[in-house]
């Protein structure tokens, strides 16, 4: 099936909430690419190799640096980035999908079939 306009998704974080949401994103077609990535290299590729779909692939990433998650949304030309770690990381992630041009997913929307974004930075105040 060919998707159109075609959302390229930066996860971060492949524990409980991460692998959870890719056993659902694997069913969607919606994506054309869904990076799962983790500060545990090896825990994204264990995601990675569970749901067995070539559209899935897995990184490294530091969710409490903004640039690491910048640079890798930029190196996969991520469109959005889907926040799947700790609350206490929201600001690195937000601030690094703000940086590299990507909106920063809120949820999935299951009567339009697309994922909701937030477009507006957020506070530290």
């Amino acid at each position: 099936m060919t998707v159109s306009n075609p959302q390229r998704i930066l996860m971060v974080g492949a524990g409980g909430v991460g692998s959870a949401a890719a056993r659902i994103a694997v069913r969607r077609d919606f994506f054309e690419v869904f990076v799962v990535a983790d500060y545990d290299e090896a825990r994204a590729r264990k995601v990675v190799a569970d749901v067995a779909d070539p559209r899935f692939v897995a990184a490294r990433i530091d969710a409490s640096n903004a640039e690491d998650v910048a640079r890798l949304a930029r190196e996969h030309r991520a469109t959005h980035v889907f926040n799947a770690v700790d609350p206490r990381f929201v600001l690195p992630v937000f601030n690094g999908a703000l940086a590299a041009g990507a909106r920063l997913l809120l949820r999935f929307d299951p009567q339009a079939g697309r994922l909701r974004a937030v477009d507006q930075p957020i506070s530290k105040k």
